[in-house]
């Protein structure tokens, strides 16, 4: 963001942003975009935009948290990267999302004006919006911080001071099924009858945004709250919005090393994990989305004492999670993603099985931090040792997740039903806890029960794992 020096200097959303984006195609569905950002299929350009369009964008579409970080260019530097930045204007570059990305490129920017620094070298192999955070705080560029929540930030935070009653009413009124000046908010104090006109027209602006073809239809209704609200004359009928305790850079590191023992149906192993990016929801939560989960590259080799063979245990190139609760107001799907070769039993034996596994159903929160979930699965594998070479089955997931600050504790039980190729009913249960010894080291316990073509299979493991 470029502030202005002039009377607008203290209205941050008349500045200017300087953006780094992949010019993606529109019509690109979510899996095309992933796979198309990943090997550099889109150009990347810069771009100059008001800054409250990114705040629309980022903050009311899309529905992120923004955190602000004042840097202290001086105007000579700031006026180098401004021509720098002139020069850039119909410059296309290829877009990779693990590497030259928005962030990496940020990080190219200030280079440029502050030509000492040495930010983007760190960043060869992988450039995580949080890593690159952390390289311009370590470098003394960063003077302060502003936290800026998004629509859906707000609806919930307020939507926790209000009572299960007022929320339906809220939701009544923006779907059209109660009106602004019905008898039901005669008995109501005025604070209460306040914060339900402003969560009502909060509320009912993101379900417009969400669905740009209602915005007409909404215009009335939103009208009518904003003028029964301007009739009540209670002023702070809100408590300030909590921003997080923990800012996403000073959450944990992003790769992970993890060093185990255990045993696979009475036979001992030790164990090696390497992941260079970035987080499971075992890791610990601070400084990270709840329930959400990335994995790139993620490899975990073993080390069979009694047969002394060392064996590729599973190898995942990506796992995607999105554990999303429903609630009062939000009722988003959950869905996961998990594309890997792993170890696992044929009819008769065992065999290292290419597969890709998508998930897709609810989560719904109990007691606050028990986060609770159903998945339907639909399951596709390749192995030499199948019949037919593939099995292709669908089945149920469900299972539960705690995170909390010093530990997180995720259980599932499955059963999936191969129908094609290979036959076979699968059934699991798996149990995985983490206790947090700081921020970036933790000790992880996962413990695996399953039955394959009427066998069992028993998997323990502990772990200690490092990030860095």
């Amino acid at each position: 963001r470029i502030d202005p020096s002039d009377h607008r200097k203290n209205s941050p959303l008349v500045a200017y942003a300087l953006n780094y984006a992949a010019d993606a195609d529109a019509t690109d569905n979510a899996l095309l975009f992933s796979i198309k950002g990943l090997i550099g299929g889109y150009p990347g350009i810069f771009s100059i935009v008001p800054y409250y369009e990114k705040i629309n964008e980022y903050s009311d579409i899309e529905n992120r948290d923004v955190w602000e970080y004042s840097l202290n260019f001086t105007q000579e530097e700031l006026n180098q990267l401004m021509r720098h930045a002139w020069e850039l204007r119909y410059i296309q570059f290829d877009y990779y999302f693990l590497t030259e990305n928005c962030s990496y490129h940020m990080l190219s920017l200030m280079e440029v004006a502050r030509p000492e620094l040495d930010l983007t070298a760190q960043f060869d192999v992988k450039a995580i919006p949080s890593d690159t955070v952390r390289a311009v705080i370590d470098n003394d560029l960063v003077t302060e911080y502003h936290y800026r929540p998004a629509s859906t930030t707000v609806i919930a935070q307020r939507s926790r001071q209000m009572s299960e009653q007022d929320n339906e009413l809220v939701v009544a009124i923006s779907n059209g099924q109660e009106k602004v000046d019905s008898e039901i908010f005669i008995q109501k104090p005025e604070d209460e009858r306040a914060r339900i006109y402003e969560q009502a027209y909060d509320y009912s602006r993101f379900l417009a945004t969400a669905d740009p073809t209602v915005r007409d239809a909404r215009a009335d209704t939103n009208w009518q709250l904003l003028a029964a609200r301007s009739r009540l004359p209670n002023e702070g009928v809100w408590s300030e919005i909590v921003r997080p305790e923990v800012r996403a850079e000073d959450g944990h590191s992003t790769g992970r090393m993890a060093y185990g023992a255990g045993v696979l149906q009475h036979n001992g192993f030790i164990s090696l994990q390497w992941r260079p990016a970035y987080h499971d929801v075992v890791d610990p939560v601070a400084g990270y989305t709840r329930g959400a989960q990335i994995n790139f590259l993620d490899f975990n080799v073993r080390y069979y004492t009694d047969a002394r063979q060392l064996r590729l245990d599973k190898f995942t190139a990506i796992n995607v999670l999105s554990l999303t609760p429903r609630d009062t107001y939000f009722q988003p799907l959950s869905w996961g993603i998990d594309i890997a070769v792993e170890r696992q039993p044929t009819r008769t034996s065992i065999a290292n099985a290419a597969q890709a596994v998508v998930n897709l159903g609810y989560s719904k929160n109990f007691f606050s931090d028990v986060t609770t979930y159903a998945l339907a699965e639909v399951n596709l594998k390749a192995a030499n040792r199948f019949d037919k070479g593939f099995s292709t089955g669908a089945g149920l997931k469900l299972g539960f997740l705690i995170q909390e600050k010093q530990y997180s504790l995720q259980s599932n039980l499955k059963a999936v039903r191969f129908f094609a190729g290979e036959r076979n009913l699968h059934q699991q249960f798996e149990l995985t806890g983490a206790y947090h010894l700081g921020v970036d080291d933790s000790v992880r316990l996962t413990v695996e029960r399953s039955r394959d073509y009427q066998r069992y299979r028993s998997d323990i493991q502990l772990s200690y794992q490092v990030y860095f």
